[in-house]
């Protein structure tokens, strides 16, 4: 009150300040980009028009394979030569390899100019060309990349491609492919063992008789002979051979006991007595004069046994031939078996004719043998 006339217990207020209460500050997402840690990034700056020529290749046509050691090639021309001090000089040359998210660099080491290196220790090079070359791993992922040549200059550069300091200067850019990993076919391949006989040593007077030749030397057989197949016995080996339809139809002899058979049906093999465990060979000998044909090949049992299937080629000639076997026996000779079959190059049929007619055969067989067992049957009564 003495000194500011305050009243006691009163209130003096002060002038009126406006106060500005902002908004609440929302803070802003930042995405930072990672580089690959050899990569060096552009500075802007324009190309220097002394720059007259680059020249960017990989492995010569720009193609490889996925982690192919792959050899670089890069070549600038400038307007003026590369010894502005007495010495030569050359800029920094990097190459750059880019797809997203792929981004590598290489340094280019020292250059060349023609037969001349440009290193510190050489002096005098007059060139205004640099070459430079090494070799890259190429990427292991296919496609498309990007491929970038560029140098760093420094203030040596200004007196001949004007390459400003600390400045980076890009080449064009070239596509560089990755080829996708080739695929290989499976290949399979057939060695064809030699023939085993000669086709003159099967020649024989009766065509439908089997032939058997023991160490090459001729044999005679034993020929069982059934309904829908002949069975040859020699030297220790034991052939039945017939034939079927697709539908696994015995098919009948013909009339002069030849086993026929054609394209669209199969050959019906059964051997016994060959060593075991070791290959044997099936061929067509045509009478034709045809060249004998390889079937196939394989490899019997430990019981010297098998049992199978033998298609015929779809390119088969019509006509009689010789189905030939060929093995080694228990005493180590070879046998050979040609039985004799009739072919007939047809479209693939169900067989049912032939089954009906291999049907017949065996029905007129057991009537014969019921007639025969029943007139005994007659004449024992009547004695």
């Amino acid at each position: 009150y003495i000194y500011c006339k305050m009243q006691m217990n009163g209130r003096t207020n002060g002038p009126k300040t406006s106060l500005v209460v902002a908004a609440a500050v929302v803070p802003t997402t930042t995405t930072t980009t990672t580089i690959a840690p050899n990569v060096v990034l552009p500075i802007a700056g324009s190309r220097p028009s002394e720059v007259q020529a680059w020249t960017v290749s990989a492995n010569g046509n720009n193609r490889m394979n996925p982690g192919d050691e792959v050899p670089v090639v890069v070549q600038l021309k400038c307007a003026k030569v590369m010894n502005s001090d007495s010495a030569p000089w050359y800029p920094d040359m990097y190459f750059r390899l880019q797809k997203s998210p792929y981004d590598e660099s290489w340094t280019m080491g020292v250059p060349q100019a023609g037969t001349d290196t440009f290193t510190a220790q050489t002096t005098g090079s007059e060139s205004n060309v640099m070459l430079y070359s090494r070799t890259i791993t190429a990427p292991t992922t296919p496609g498309v990349y990007t491929m970038t040549a560029y140098v760093r200059g420094d203030s040596r550069g200004l007196a001949t491609c004007n390459f400003r300091d600390g400045y980076q200067t890009n080449s064009f850019k070239v596509s560089f492919s990755v080829l996708a990993p080739t695929t290989t076919l499976a290949t399979t391949t057939t060695t064809i063992p030699p023939r085993p006989e000669s086709p003159a040593s099967l020649n024989r007077d009766t065509p439908s008789q089997p032939v058997v030749l023991v160490g090459g030397v001729a044999t005679t057989p034993e020929v069982v002979q059934s309904p829908s197949s002949l069975t040859v016995t020699a030297g220790g080996v034991e052939i039945s051979l017939g034939s079927v339809t697709n539908s696994n139809n015995k098919i009948a002899l013909t009339v002069d006991g030849v086993v026929p058979v054609s394209s669209s049906d199969n050959l019906s093999l059964e051997i016994g007595g060959f060593v075991p465990a070791t290959k044997v060979d099936v061929w067509l000998y045509p009478k034709s004069g045809s060249d004998p044909r390889y079937l196939r090949s394989f490899t019997v049992s430990n019981l010297g046994t098998t049992s199978l299937k033998i298609d015929l080629p779809d390119d088969v000639e019509s006509g009689a031939g010789d189905i030939v076997i060929s093995g080694s026996n228990k005493f180590g000779k070879r046998v050979t078996v040609a039985v004799p079959v009739q072919i007939t190059a047809t479209a693939k049929s169900s067989g049912f004719t032939s089954s009906l007619l291999a049907g017949s055969l065996f029905a007129i067989g057991g009537f014969f043998i019921f007639l025969v067992l029943r007139r005994r049957e007659e004449e024992t009564a009547l004695n």
